[in-house]
């Protein structure tokens, strides 16, 4: 308030007041910004507004004509509430000289800023002060002033006074919710709904003004969140999605650390959760997805049955592989299986050495024999099929059991067609036997090593004499053979410990 230094008699006996000379301009708020927050000195130049109206109700005194022209703006800072001539009494103090506002009946005042019952004429109160309060902060927050519509250039005075008397909520648009609760109640149509006192509405502004730094935040942290979403619906790279997501999940807690029943932030934290989380099961990372999950409070339905099918899934995946790579799987079916298969490959070279191949013929004999081998592997791969698909070394068993037999009637049918004689292709057939034990020997196991070293020797001895070849032929595969049943030969002595002791075990059931 602008300070009287002195009371005088002046000439002809009128009243003199010497005040204090203020060297300043009639206040001017700034428009709102785009996102709807005012100006954040011309709300500290409405807290001063409001502390001077509280000083005057403690004395029982109303303005009844707030509004920004009737603030002065001094050149160092200085905030003065001027013209008081339509101040009134507040009726619970007496005040000298002063009209009681509960009985005043005359429309007076400004009626862009009028509250309700100042409009009617139905006498004021300090609510009525607490209105035109809320009013000059409508035009804070807005551009204009609450009976004034947007984009209104000049209404007339009868319009003005019309709207503000039938007391409709005033609602403005695009203003932040800490600030709408403040100018709801303020601007509420009944003198009872509004704030009790004007300490409490200065409070409520302050701290709308001290949470504007935390709206802030919140706001980018509402862009960074929409940005993660579409980036982990999109499956972008790694550090999009951390950088995104890093600078919403930072934004969030900063708005939680300050008030941390904010549901809202707790909410978006939830709704990165599940955008991180989605992610990552798109990129087939279950364990991640499931894990981020853990810091959700209500997980999307269809997301948990998501991520609990790949967990499922990828249970079946790694429990398939384990017994894919369990030696002991079909080990007997297995044994049999190459007993079988070698004990032909052994004996039927050595008969027929022990016999002279020269009395079996040529190469029609060579390639019957081809196919009964190619036969009776097939045959015993297929009768096997479903113990020797069970674990990787299985399935490398049934290769060996058909490729040797297979590699026999190919070499066979070769050196037919190219003219070579039946000796040296035998001789010649020791050399793919060869190359194919050895593949095996450095891509799968290297207890295959002795048998490829046994074809090559076969080979260089039946090259200097060819009638070794059948003997060579049955000695090195029964070194193949040797190797196949003593990869096995452990896990086997395993399944039948475990056979007897089953065994043993049950005679002992009653």
């Amino acid at each position: 308030m602008v300070p009287i230094h002195a009371l005088a008699e002046g000439p002809g006996g009128a009243p003199m007041l010497v005040m204090r000379r203020v060297d300043g301009a009639p206040w001017m708020p700034a428009p709102p910004s785009e996102d709807g927050e005012p100006d954040e000195r011309d709300v500290r130049i409405l807290l001063q507004v409001a502390q001077a109206i509280g000083y005057a109700h403690e004395r029982g005194i109303v303005h009844r004509d707030l509004k920004p022209e009737n603030v002065l703006l001094g050149r160092w800072g200085e905030v003065y509430v001027v013209d008081w001539g339509l101040a009134v009494g507040a009726g619970a103090v007496d005040v000298a000289g002063l009209r009681d506002g509960r009985r005043c009946r005359q429309v007076a005042g400004s009626p862009a800023y009028m509250a309700p019952e100042q409009a009617r004429g139905d006498g004021v109160t300090p609510a009525t002060d607490l209105w035109l309060l809320g009013a000059t902060l409508h035009e804070l927050l807005c551009g204009r002033p609450p009976h004034v519509l947007a984009g209104e250039a000049d209404p007339d005075v009868a319009t003005v006074l019309r709207r503000a008397a039938q007391a409709a909520p005033v609602r403005p648009l695009a203003v932040p919710d800490a600030w709408a609760h403040v100018l709801a109640r303020a601007l509420a149509p009944r003198p009872e709904d509004r704030w009790p006192s004007v300490a409490q509405f200065r409070d409520a502004v302050q701290r709308a003004l001290d949470d504007r730094g935390a709206r802030q935040v919140a706001k980018q942290a509402t862009a960074d969140l929409a940005g993660l979403e579409r980036a982990a619906e999109e499956q972008a790279a790694p550090e999009v999605v951390y950088a995104v997501a890093g600078a919403a999940d930072f934004g969030w807690r900063q708005v939680l650390d300050r008030n941390p029943g904010d549901v809202g932030a707790r909410e978006a934290l939830d709704r990165l959760g599940v955008a991180v989380a989605r992610w990552h099961l798109g990129r087939g990372a279950w364990q991640a997805a499931a894990a981020r999950l853990g810091d959700v409070a209500v997980v999307p339905a269809d997301l948990a049955s998501d991520v609990e099918r790949a967990a499922r899934q990828a249970a079946a995946e790694a429990a398939r592989l384990r017994h894919y790579e369990d030696t002991t799987a079909g080990v007997r079916t297995r044994a049999f299986v190459t007993a079988l298969m070698g004990m032909l490959w052994v004996v039927v070279p050595i008969g027929v050495w022990l016999w002279g191949s020269d009395r079996i013929g040529g190469y029609a004999t060579g390639v019957g024999f081809g196919a009964v081998h190619t036969l009776v592997g097939f045959g015993l791969a297929a009768w096997a099929r479903d113990s020797l698909s069970r674990s990787a070394l299985n399935v490398r068993v049934q290769r060996l059991l058909v490729l040797p037999s297979v590699v026999l009637l190919i070499n066979t049918a070769g050196c037919w067609l190219l003219g070579i004689a039946p000796e040296l292709g035998l001789v010649l057939l020791l050399l793919p036997f060869a190359a194919m034990s050895l593949h095996f020997a450095l891509i799968h196991d290297v207890r295959f090593l002795p048998s490829a070293l046994s074809y090559v020797t076969a080979f260089l001895v039946s090259a200097w004499h060819p009638p070794f070849a059948l003997l060579g032929l049955a000695m090195a595969n029964g070194v193949l053979v040797a190797s196949l049943l003593g990869i096995g030969i452990v896990p086997l002595g395993r399944a039948l410990i475990d056979d007897l002791a089953d065994l043993t075990r049950r005679s002992r059931t009653p």
